[in-house]
């Protein structure tokens, strides 16, 4: 939900933490504790309004999960030099500065989750946006 935005969550919750432990408690407020009757409820809710419908269209799942790191390493690469240490590139994305150093020496490839680039870009905060990096076909 929070990856996809689903139902303007973002606007509602501070982070995906926040919406995770709102869900959880939710669940147990309804007496929903065991993968048994949270899957019992969920079937109910199927049968009663349908299968949900997610942003971006069916088969949509590639923003809830993994994209190539190619170019948000890129991305980062080119605010590095910017900045000027891993560390201080570490501060302005709040990511591991010693995951940043793998991915610049190209020690870690492959794939990257996507909720870990949007909150990078967030918190690096020059405007750069995902579509700017993975362009409009995400």
């Amino acid at each position: 939900m929070w990856a996809l935005d689903a139902a303007d969550v973002r606007a509602a919750f501070k982070d995906c933490r926040s919406l995770t432990g709102s869900l959880v408690k939710q669940l147990r407020k309804r007496g929903w504790t065991t993968d048994d009757t949270i899957a019992a409820a969920y079937q109910q809710i199927i049968a009663e309004h349908g299968p949900p419908e997610w942003p971006g269209g069916a088969g949509t799942t590639e923003p809830a999960g993994l994209v190539p790191a190619a170019p948000f390493v890129a991305w980062l690469d080119e605010r590095k030099d910017s900045v000027g240490s891993y560390r201080a590139l570490a501060d302005r994305t709040g990511l591991n500065p010693d995951r940043i150093s793998q991915w610049l020496r190209g020690k870690q490839t492959g794939r990257i989750r996507r909720a870990t680039v949007d909150r990078a870009l967030a918190s690096f905060d020059d405007g750069s946006t995902f579509t700017d990096i993975y362009g409009g076909g995400r």
